[in-house]
């Protein structure tokens, strides 16, 4: 088992180094205070990877299912990157179109009717996600899975409001009571 966290471990880091040597040799970036698109993908990718390792290694995978547990949610939780991302670039507009002296409502109607279908589909890869769970993942992997999930969302966010006010907070692997056996609050 800890062969294959490795294995993965290493392939992921491996695409990582590979994506981010691509992104250094673009264009110069344009100094400013908001990362750039392709610091961010790289960041992103840097945070897949820590997600992917330590999703392997709580949910104790073995290889069969690593090789096709692993691919199967990533590619849901591409689908919903690309959903919001399109939902972020419609608030965009309709917030363009809203501060028009004369606001388009038919242009209003479409970006509206837009948000509400990704929002359908939205929930519709959340149902495939606990699909994909039950379909490869025993109960106990798959409360884990729901458990790590949610704590890697926290600490994610976590580091991207410490990374934005200077301020220290949770890293990577800290605060994952929960799923090591003891309490939230450490005790």
């Amino acid at each position: 088992m800890r062969s294959i966290a490795r294995l993965v471990i290493a392939a992921v880091f491996l695409t990582v180094l590979a994506l981010s040597a691509m992104a250094q040799q673009k264009t110069p970036s344009p100094p400013s205070d908001r990362p750039t698109e392709e610091k961010r993908e790289a960041l992103r990718m840097k945070m897949e990877a820590i997600r992917i390792a330590r999703l392997t290694e709580e949910l104790n995978l073995d290889e069969k299912t690593a090789v096709k547990f692993i691919p199967a949610i990533t590619a849901l939780d591409r689908q919903r990157r690309t959903l919001f991302k399109e939902n972020l670039e419609t608030l965009r507009e309709m917030r363009t179109i809203m501060n028009a002296p004369q606001p388009d409502e038919g242009k209003l109607k479409a970006a509206i009717s837009k948000i509400e279908k990704n929002q359908h589909e939205i929930l519709s890869l959340r149902s495939k996600e606990f699909a994909a769970i039950k379909d490869y993942l025993s109960v106990q992997q798959q409360a884990r899975y729901l458990l790590f999930h949610q704590e890697f969302q926290r600490e994610m966010r976590g580091m991207v409001e410490s990374a934005r006010t200077g301020v220290s907070g949770a890293g990577p692997g800290q605060n994952r009571g929960p799923l090591r056996g003891t309490s939230p609050r450490g005790q």
